[in-house]
């Protein structure tokens, strides 16, 4: 067997994107493997390589994280800091470039401080410990009798000795050489230690930043005899070009180079100002023919679950167990509802942008991604130079979501700059964002269970179908992607899995390639499938005429005890034996997110006056392990939450002669200031279990209670989103 081949396929292996059995059969045109993202968390002595003292006395941290607005940055900064004693002061965090620190995993998941606290942690410790070593040799004591101090070391006659005299004027870094004990001690797991970190303000320079606008964004990088480009880009799903008129677009002032690529399926746009594109690309005349649309019913019907299920015809079993006729159960103690999201966009705030210079054999790029080292590979593929020639300098986003670990900006970047041989910076418009960016796939579930005389969940059994999310088209080329359909990934049935004891349990699905690209969505299909699981146990709890509450507990058991106590201490906080308004209604779902238990009360008022629908209040219990920032950590829970209401309320993808209707915020609303309701948080935080996530984990439970709580409100139940306030009030 080819021994190329192999070592490629282990190494997919490891990035996670192909499972254990795919063989690579046979022979095809052009690149057999693409590039792809890495993946593998990182080793722990890998954080040595991100520390370092700088001659200031100052340490400067490189954070492996993409900064996206999810305050990674800030809460590893503070293990930094935590190891060191810094103060906020002390240490300079910067976005490393692809040339400043090797690969790593891409930004997703809500795996960063979970997978990269004890590299981190160890990476600090060890540059502390080796500035210990340094001080003791220049006062010629004993390394064990300095003390700790802040940003210094303690003499035992209180003669203090500084980073900054131990730097001398040159940096300080650990190289792989050095040896340390596996064993040195770890301040962050010290709990006498953490509240001096947490007590000081971390992260206010960088908010200043962004508020007064002096935050450097890709869009915001300049390069001397910089040019403008815009890639034409089919305008329906499919397109193919055909012909176009450029003639009347080259006469332009301003205008470098118009060209037509038939092969990248594109007319390509060089201007020497920003301001001349919109006219040169109106003055472009292209014909795209596609041999037939793809329409919303075309959509629909391939994604239609119910005609797989008359086939009994799916392509996974993500679960199976005890014993299950081929028939639905039915019984006047069993249901079978079928729940449905449409697809939706990741409608980040900051359209992406990137600058990227290619010479003759090397290129530099600006720009911002959940993955630099992906991009990096990506364009050395394109543009035919050696990765190690090619290197990208990472800026913080403006929203990523899953949305950003492309960055298709750069990449068109390259593509124009390689044929002028100039830096060229491409711009995407708000339109360019929702048209040819992916978007999270439609989710149609039918669930059928059956529940006992005393509530206990008996049978279950989950046909759903999707799309592709990992293994899509907006990375796998077409030639490739039969073999990604011989595996199972981990994005379309994230969070399929409920987390009850039940005995007969069958969950399959389909992930069904469509013309449409599918990608990742911030928790992958864990809102989607959370809302049908959670929507399905709500009614489950109502036939059984059991608080819903303790009908989770009940049909827990004994499994996940941290679910449990999110899922009692949202009841505590809450006071559900209260008696509510006329017209209110309140609603509870759970998940586990990964690995964190999280539970979510909604409480909603459907006023019948006014046909107004407003979330008034909800409650959080979650248990992310170790808290490193509560700030931090209860932003993300109230941005999740607001995401999922936005989500269940607002949020509609839909497909118009053969493309995504939207074009802009006028056509895909979302949550607003207005739609925020009272928030009220609490972080069930053990010391000795380590962090864990907390970026994406409560955006899972959220449309369920929230849809749970419409129906404790007007009794009437909503198994598809998004939920308008003219199908409440219809």
């Amino acid at each position: 067997m080819n021994k190329s081949i192999l070592g490629r396929r282990e190494f997919l292996k490891r990035t996670g994107w192909v499972a254990v059995g795919v063989t690579f059969v046979g022979a095809c045109s052009g690149p057999l493997l693409p590039v792809m993202p890495f993946s593998d968390p990182p080793a722990t002595n890998e954080g040595r390589f991100w520390v370092q003292l700088l001659p200031n006395g100052k340490v400067r941290f490189f954070c492996p994280r993409a900064e996206m607005g999810q305050g990674i940055a800030i809460g590893l900064t503070q293990v930094v800091a935590q190891e060191l004693n810094l103060s906020p002061d002390n240490i300079e965090t910067i976005n490393p470039a692809t040339s400043e620190i090797q690969p790593v995993a891409l930004t997703v998941g809500s795996e960063s401080m979970q997978a990269f606290f004890s590299p981190v942690a160890y990476g600090a410790a060890c540059l502390r410990e080796s500035l210990r070593s340094i001080a003791a040799e220049q006062a010629s004591v004993p390394v064990s009798v300095l003390k700790d101090g802040d940003a210094a070391f303690l003499l035992p006659n209180g003669e203090e000795i500084s980073y900054r005299s131990l730097a001398n004027g040159k940096s300080v870094l650990l190289n792989e050489n050095d040896i340390f004990p596996e064993d040195i001690k770890i301040y962050n797991l010290d709990s006498k230690r953490s509240d001096k970190v947490k007590k000081q303000v971390w992260g206010r320079k960088t908010m200043e930043d962004i508020v007064t606008g002096k935050m450097t964004y890709s869009r915001d990088i300049i390069i001397d005899d910089m040019l403008y480009g815009r890639v034409i880009k089919p305008d329906t799903i499919g397109g193919k070009l055909e012909n176009a008129d450029i003639a009347r677009a080259q006469e332009i002032p301003g205008v470098r180079k118009v060209f037509i690529d038939k092969g990248r399926n594109c007319v390509a746009i060089i201007c020497d100002k920003p301001f001349v594109l919109d006219k040169v690309e109106q003055a472009v005349k292209v014909t795209w023919k596609v041999d037939k649309p793809f329409t919303q019913q075309d959509m629909d019907t391939a994604l239609d679950a119910k005609k797989y299920l008359e086939s009994d015809d799916f392509e996974h079993t993500l679960a199976e167990q005890g014993k299950f006729r081929n028939r639905a159960q039915k019984s006047n103690s069993s249901l079978n509802n079928r729940y449905q999201t449409c697809f939706v966009a990741h409608a980040a705030m900051e359209p992406r942008s990137a600058v990227a210079w290619v010479k003759d054999n090397s290129a530099e790029v600006w720009g911002a991604s959940q993955s630099v080292h992906f991009v990096r590979d990506r364009i050395a593929q394109l543009t035919g130079i050696s990765n190690d020639n090619v290197i990208v300098h990472a800026h913080r986003l403006g929203g990523g979501f899953g949305g950003r670990i492309l960055c298709q900006a750069a990449e068109e970047a390259a593509f124009l700059s390689q044929k002028v041989n100039a830096p060229v910076r491409v711009q995407w418009t708000r339109e360019e964002e929702f048209t040819y960016n992916h978007v999270q796939p439609p989710f149609d579930h039918i669930i059928n269970a059956t529940v006992s005389e005393k509530g206990l969940i008996t049978h279950w059994k989950n046909s759903f179908t999707t799309a592709p999310i990992i293994f899509t088209s907006a990375i796998l080329p077409r030639h490739i992607q039969f073999l990604a359909d011989l595996s199972q990934e981990d994005g379309s049935p994230r969070g399929a899995h409920p987390p009850y004891n039940i005995p007969n349990l069958l969950i399959r699905y389909s992930d069904v390639r469509i013309p449409l690209v599918t990608s990742s969505w911030r928790g992958l299909g864990a809102a989607p499938n959370t809302f049908a699981i959670e929507s399905m146990i709500d009614e489950l709890a109502v036939l059984s005429d059991l608080d819903p509450f303790e009908f989770r507990l009940l049909n827990l058991g004994n499994a996940h005890p941290r679910l449990k106590k999110v899922i009692e201490k949202v009841r505590e906080m809450t006071r559900m034996d209260k008696k509510l308004p006329a017209n209110y209604g309140r609603g509870i779902a759970c998940a586990i997110y990964k690995e964190t238990p999280v539970a979510v009360v909604v409480e909603v008022h459907a006023d019948p006056s006014e046909k107004t629908l407003k979330v008034t209040q909800a409650w959080i219990a979650q248990d992310c392990g170790r808290v490193i920032n509560a700030d931090q950590v209860r932003a993300q829970a109230e941005g999740n939450l607001v995401w999922g209401l936005s989500y269940a309320l607002k949020e509609k993808g839909f497909l118009e002669d053969g493309h995504i209707g939207i074009k802009n915020y006028h056509q895909y609303p979302l949550a607003r200031m207005s739609d925020t309701p009272k928030i009220h948080i609490e972080q069930i935080e053990d010391f000795e279990n380590p962090p864990i996530g907390a970026g994406e984990p409560v955006i899972a439970p959220t449309p369920a209670a929230i849809a749970n709580a419409i129906f404790a409100a007007t009794s009437k139940r909503f198994r598809q989103l998004p939920i308008s306030e003219e199908d409440v009030f219809s």
